[in-house]
């Protein structure tokens, strides 16, 4: 059953008591306090078992233990693309792949970075090109294996399955479906935006919602609910409006949700779903009940969901806690 919490007028007494029972099922777990970022951090992401926070002058790798690793290089932190093992950067019109164990290996192309996707092996980087609207780099293990060049729009969104199949948003109301470097099908798709890979297939935004496609690009339902932000974590779709959540089947229907009535902050980034709330964070399982929250003390930026670990960003600092 979804994990769900609703207003209804009933005693003081009633509401201590859920909030008691609360506190004594959900796990909380001991806190480890991060150094000060030497910057003010505009993103955050996993990176292994670490956590890497990107700021306009460098990027601070954080241990699970508080431990920081600096390196002080500029970074674009809105082209920043990650799966969790890896980490696509951008700095200075290059693009590269910081693996989790500090390896950094630069990807091929030149010209203005547009968007950015990363999964497994595979990494996309799509660039503004003379003569073309973009030219959209696909490489594996950071070899170039081909380039899609888009003559009609310049793609500004892109996702990858991770097998070697990516669909591509086209700023010109199109979607592009691929299987390496073979076009499967092309769409059309008014106002289309971002795009992600979920299990089996795609999901978009879209002008009327959120478009579910297969693999191939076949249409499969669409999502026309009210959202405020589209996210895909481990394969599933997940829309946040400002007081619920909700995940999506491949069909767009909802298959389940949960309502938080004191409104989220943010939604959370990261392999779960989980929000920034006032006075909490929280990390959710895949059926939206709660399966880990701490205190959110400053208030966070950002909440992020990692391997067996829950992160805050704040101000100038981070805190990881452990599942």
């Amino acid at each position: 059953m979804p994990y769900t919490v609703k207003k209804r007028g009933f005693l003081p007494f009633l509401f201590a008591a859920a909030v008691l029972l609360a506190a004594l099922l959900i796990p909380r777990g001991e806190g480890v306090a991060g150094s000060e970022l030497r910057r003010e951090p505009k993103a955050a992401f996993p990176l292994g078992e670490n956590l890497a926070c990107v700021s306009g002058s460098g990027l601070e790798l954080l241990s699970p233990d508080g431990g920081t690793l600096s390196m002080e290089r500029r970074f674009d932190p809105e082209l920043c693309a990650s799966d969790g093992e890896s980490l696509l950067l951008v700095s200075d019109g290059a693009a590269m792949i910081l693996s989790a164990d500090g390896s950094l290996t630069e990807l091929p192309g030149e010209g203005d970075v547009l968007c950015t996707a990363i999964a497994g092996e595979y990494t996309a980087v799509s660039r503004r090109s003379s003569g073309y609207g973009s030219a959209v780099t696909f490489c594996r293990g950071g070899e170039a294996i081909f380039t899609r060049y888009t003559a009609l729009g310049e793609c500004r969104s892109v996702a990858l399955d991770g097998f070697g199949g990516a669909c591509l948003a086209l700023n010109s109301g199109e979607l592009l479906f691929l299987s390496g470097a073979d076009e499967l099908s092309r769409l059309s798709a008014p106002g289309a935006g971002a795009v992600f890979a979920i299990d089996g297939g795609y999901c978009a935004e879209t002008d009327g919602g959120i478009a579910f496609y297969s693999e191939k690009g076949e249409p499969r339902g669409q999502y026309s609910g009210a959202y405020a932000g589209l996210r895909a974590y481990s394969g599933e779709a997940y829309v946040f409006t400002a007081f619920t959540v909700r995940r999506l089947g491949a069909d767009g229907s909802v298959k389940s949700e949960a309502e938080f009535p004191e409104g989220i902050i943010s939604p959370a980034l990261g392999e779960t779903p989980g929000a920034v709330l006032p006075g909490r964070c929280v990390a959710l399982g895949r059926d939206l009940e709660i399966d880990f929250e701490f205190e959110n003390k400053y208030p966070a930026k950002y909440v992020i969901t990692y391997k067996n670990a829950v992160a805050a960003v704040w101000q100038s600092a981070a805190e990881i806690h452990r599942k």
